[in-house]
Parts: C-alpha cells; sequence; structure tokens
C-alpha cells in the first residue's frame, strides 16, 4: 500500500508539475496542519497531568515549577523561527539557576 501511494504520488506530481499544490490542496494542508496542531496541544496538556499527578499523588512544587519553566521555554521558541545559540545558553543558564534557587 505505502509503495502504491508513494507511486501514484510521484508520477502525479511529475505530470502536474509545480502547478501539483494549487490552491485547493494548499488550503487542505494548513486545515490539516491546524488539527494536528490542537490534536498536539490537548495530548501536552494530557502528558503535562500526567507528569504532574503519577497515580494519584501530586509531585514536588520544585518538578512542578520546572516542567512548566521547560514548557513555556518550548513553546517559546517554536513561536520564533529559530532560537540563536545565545539564547540556547541564557534559556538553559536561567533554568539551571532556578532550579538550584528552588532546590
Amino acid at each position: 500500500v505505502h509503495l502504491a501511494l508513494r507511486w501514484r504520488g510521484v508520477t502525479w506530481g511529475y505530470r502536474q508539475g509545480p502547478d501539483v499544490l494549487d490552491d485547493s490542496l494548499r488550503a487542505g494542508f494548513e486545515r490539516l496542519v491546524r488539527r494536528l496542531a490542537v490534536s498536539g496541544t490537548a495530548l501536552t496538556g494530557v502528558l503535562v497531568a500526567m507528569f504532574l499527578v503519577p497515580g494519584g499523588d501530586p509531585r514536588n512544587p520544585t518538578f512542578q515549577i520546572l516542567l512548566m519553566a521547560g514548557l513555556m521555554l518550548g513553546l517559546l521558541t517554536t513561536t520564533r523561527a529559530r532560537p540563536t545559540p545565545t539564547q540556547w545558553a541564557l534559556g538553559f543558564g536561567a533554568l539551571t539557576l532556578l532550579a538550584a534557587w528552588l532546590h
């Protein structure tokens, strides 16, 4: 099934040329990406809840704060094109200082 679908996609793309990504296909891809983003957000919420309260016992506040800081750093970096190495170093340094201060 995979190879047949791949073969059909390649021949379709070869016949269509650059017009393969017309407006309707592009709009379909954009809808799919939006749906995947919503699904990923919901999955992230479920995973955070599982990490914060495993087996019904809440974790200690230090772990909760570090998890929240890591998620915020991840969300902030995904909204930008690409963080620079300096921004990564500053972010990890800030998390390290926060972890040391909370410990």
